[in-house]
């Protein structure tokens, strides 16, 4: 397994490093984030267990360690979700889940020396679906619908989740989003049921039900990305879409509407901070970079030096992209549209790293400098 972290400068090269997760042989799903601070925590799961790195606990990525409560291990862990405050904290944690209800887990912790707290979550019940953790909110889509409570940084006691959300019962698809530094105070996310997408907002402490997007193509939709500046979706068909705010400029068809972008398409990924929205898709295995602000119209670059290879899987953070390629290479690269004006992105394979089975990245932008990383899970042993 491997890890690989990066910074720049609106305007400068890009330093990166890269480094071994030993000590994992057995990685299937995980998580991973990070802030300016050179804070950022790894949870994978690994034989129903967390394997942890970073600013969440007493673990590296040289030697992970593992999540545990009351002194024995978490068993049974079927998915996890991490987050990292803003830059002017230390704290960083996740969420644990097991096949059910009755085993959902909230961590925290501002040490790399210490072990992380860790909260019993109540409340919750049916078959967990998927879980996501964020800088404020904390989720679980379940078969009976999406549960939430407020992202714990302090206390022992056991959490009591709100929820479900009304209309989200029998979803099978969860995005969700918190604000970053400088963003809206608006949390929320969207959900997939039955192919009809569905969205909804938390400010403060009012939630909103779950409601129905509209559009054409809204009620078949596979899979969808919600971030602050709006919604990616993909169709069944290969039809890409966006929505919200970020599109609200008189150069971009449709303004805020609901409006087609690509067909074709395979796989999405984006990150949405404040009106700023970015992301990647792949389209007959070519992977696409796009972008859009209030005062920016929407702009779709394709991605160069890679190699002229079929992509399968993308991911997108603010400043930082990765993706992987069908023979398990796996390539990266930095800057957003907008930074690079006129010029196409172009990629960086990621050396050592072969026979990639899954990936996942953070980013975190602050002023003009950004800072990224992710980590790579390889077939067989994570050497």
């Amino acid at each position: 397994m491997t890890e690989f972290r990066g910074t720049f400068t609106g305007s400068g090269n890009p330093t990166t490093s890269v480094a071994s997760v030993s000590g994992i042989t057995a990685g299937t799903v995980g998580a991973v984030s990070g802030d300016n601070k050179n804070h950022r925590n790894g949870a994978i799961v690994e034989n129903g267990r967390v394997r942890l790195w970073g600013n969440n606990g007493n673990g590296t990525a040289a030697a992970p360690t593992t999540l545990q409560v009351s002194g024995s291990p978490l068993t049974g862990i079927t998915a996890v979700g991490t987050f990292t405050l803003d830059g002017s904290s230390d704290v960083t944690g996740g969420i644990a889940a097991g096949a059910d209800g009755a085993s959902i887990y909230q961590w925290y912790g501002s040490s790399t020396t210490t072990a992380p707290t860790v909260r019993t979550v109540t409340g919750v019940t049916g078959t967990v679906v998927q879980v996501e953790a964020h800088n404020g909110y904390c989720y679980v889509l379940t078969t009976a619908g999406v549960y939430f409570w407020a992202t714990a940084t302090s206390g022992t006691a056991a959490i009591t989740a709100s929820g479900p959300i009304a209309g989200t019962a029998g979803a099978s698809v969860m995005s969700t989003y918190a604000p970053t530094a400088g963003s809206t105070a608006v949390h929320g996310g969207a959900v997939v049921l039955e192919g009809q997408l569905k969205s909804w907002t938390i400010t403060g402490t009012a939630t909103g039900r779950a409601a129905n997007v509209t559009g054409d193509g809204a009620n078949s939709v596979a899979s969808v990305v919600a971030t602050s500046a709006g919604l990616l979706a993909l169709t069944t068909n290969g039809e890409m879409y966006t929505q919200g705010p970020a599109f609200n400029n008189a150069g971009t068809p449709g303004r805020t509407a609901w409006t087609r972008r690509a067909t074709g398409v395979s796989q999405i990924s984006a990150w949405g901070v404040g009106s700023y929205f970015g992301g990647t898709y792949i389209s007959q295995g070519v992977v696409h970079q796009t972008f859009a602000f209030t005062a920016n119209a929407y702009t779709d670059k394709l991605v160069g030096d890679m190699g002229g290879k079929s992509f399968v899987q993308t991911y997108a953070a603010d400043g930082t992209y990765m993706a992987l390629a069908s023979d398990g290479t796996v390539y990266y690269w930095y800057k957003n549209n907008d930074t690079l004006g006129s010029a196409n992105p172009k990629a960086t394979a990621l050396q050592g790293v072969r026979n990639a089975v899954d990936l996942n990245v953070w980013a975190y932008h602050a002023d003009t400098n950004f800072y990224g990383g992710g980590y790579v899970i390889t077939a067989g042993a994570c050497t």
